[in-house]
């Protein structure tokens, strides 16, 4: 009895990442992009800028590494730190290429007077064996 029990409890551990798409990672739908107002008010009286956090998460079940956003018209009154999201062209890296860990977030903030539409470019799945 226990070891019928055992062999129905692995498979539908098995079948639920099937039907998961365990290790299968759509890139557009697993990393989150949201926004959110840190504060107002620039660095001088004249400034009407406003700073914005910019949150990513990893949704996906597997280490993402070199994600990319596209960023094309990006601005930032203020610097942004490099280590964080790095500008080339029309494309940012984030985090330096590092990977997120599954569920993991990471966040960086630019000051501009309204909010940037980033989107998800490109992201490496890395390491999907062993995120159980």
């Amino acid at each position: 009895m226990a070891t019928n029990t055992s062999k129905c409890l692995c498979i539908l551990f098995s079948l639920t990442f099937i039907v998961q798409g365990y290790g299968k990672c759509n890139i557009q739908k697993n990393v989150g992009i949201t926004q959110e107002l840190a504060w107002t008010g620039g660095h001088n009286v004249s400034d009407q800028s406003s700073t914005w956090q910019t949150k990513i998460k990893n949704k996906c079940p597997c280490m993402l590494g070199m994600i990319k956003l596209s960023c094309r018209g990006f601005n930032s009154s203020a610097p942004v730190d490099s280590s964080k999201m790095k500008k080339s062209g029309d494309e940012c890296l984030i985090n330096g290429g590092h990977p997120l860990l599954p569920l993991q977030g990471f966040s960086f903030y630019h000051t501009w007077k309204m909010q940037f539409n980033f989107t998800i470019l490109s992201a490496t799945i890395l390491d999907c064996a062993n995120c159980i």
